[in-house]
């Protein structure tokens, strides 16, 4: 009598294990976010300078994959670097010194640095010749745009007189707007956004993100930002739509490269460029929402 065919079903023991490492990754980062917010603001710039470097060690293999080489080794200090130093440059206090200054300054000095490292990677690409020069050296400006410069929203909102709050606002915003993508694409999953981009996506569960993230924009605007009702719904929905976007830009780049996910830093989630894609996108937008609500001006607290 021929044996059965073996059981084409995952186990339940496996899917748990595999849940529970990713519960336990994800804790692990959350813990070090929430102990360097709430005790050492500068180590968790120190942190977001660490899983960026990671980003930029992803993206270089991604690139390499579809053909192009950056500088990495001028990306993987410049890119810290550029938020590291922008935010010494707000907190930093002489004798003398006023005790706050223009949000520009720290930009001003983040972009410098950015743009040394630009100049270096130009400079160092020269040793492979003219073929190809373009492409890599654009690879590179890419790496520099995205995660350095768009980073240095970060630092503003560091550096603003809540940067608790503020952080906390837009990133709950974003989770929530994946929660109602999730479930309402699960739930009702019909119309697909991108299917070349992201099969996964559907119109439905964008709808689902936009409506979860609409009520906790109110919520974190009625209880963090101490915003009205429109500002919460429309706080809300803009990061819903940036974070989708994000989220499908960092998809598009892995397409390219021909790989499922960016690394492998946290198990069961990917590296740390899939878990920053849509917080990175949506950091400017969270800074150009907070100056038109006058949460943050072109004034910032020093030290």
């Amino acid at each position: 009598m021929p044996a059965e065919p073996p059981s084409q079903e995952p186990a339940p023991r496996g899917r748990l294990a595999t849940l529970a490492v990713r519960v336990a990754s994800a804790a692990v980062l959350i813990a070090l976010v929430a102990a360097t917010l709430a005790w050492w603001m500068p180590g968790f710039v120190l942190l977001v300078g660490v899983l960026l470097a990671i980003a930029v060690l992803e993206l270089n293999r991604a690139a390499g994959r579809a053909g192009a080489k950056p500088a990495w080794p001028v990306l993987v200090v410049a890119v810290p670097g550029t938020i590291i130093a922008a935010y010494a440059a707000g907190t930093w206090a002489a004798p003398g010194r006023p005790s706050a200054g223009l949000v520009a300054e720290p930009v001003a000095v983040g972009v410098m640095v950015a743009t040394v490292g630009l100049l270096a990677a130009l400079g160092v690409r020269l040793r492979g010749g003219t073929h190809g020069y373009l492409r890599d050296t654009g690879a590179s400006a890419l790496i520099l745009a995205y995660l350095a410069i768009v980073g240095l929203s970060v630092v503003i909102i560091v550096l603003s007189a809540h940067p608790v709050a503020y952080l906390v606002s837009y990133v709950v915003c974003i989770a929530a707007n994946d929660s109602g993508a999730y479930w309402a694409g699960s739930l009702a999953g019909r119309h697909k956004m991108v299917p070349g981009i992201s099969p996964a996506k559907t119109w439905e569960g964008f709808a689902g993100g936009l409506v979860l993230a609409a009520v906790a924009g109110v919520l974190v605007g009625r209880f963090l930002l101490h915003v009205g009702v429109a500002w919460g719904v429309a706080f809300g929905l803009v990061l819903a739509c940036g974070a989708t976007v994000g989220d499908l830009v960092e998809s598009a780049m892995k397409r390219d490269a021909g790989q499922k996910d960016m690394g492998h830093l946290l198990p069961g989630h990917g590296g740390a460029l899939d878990r920053l894609d849509s917080m990175l996108y949506c950091a400017p937008l969270a800074v150009v929402l907070y100056s038109l609500m006058g949460l943050i001006g072109t004034v910032v607290r020093w030290g």
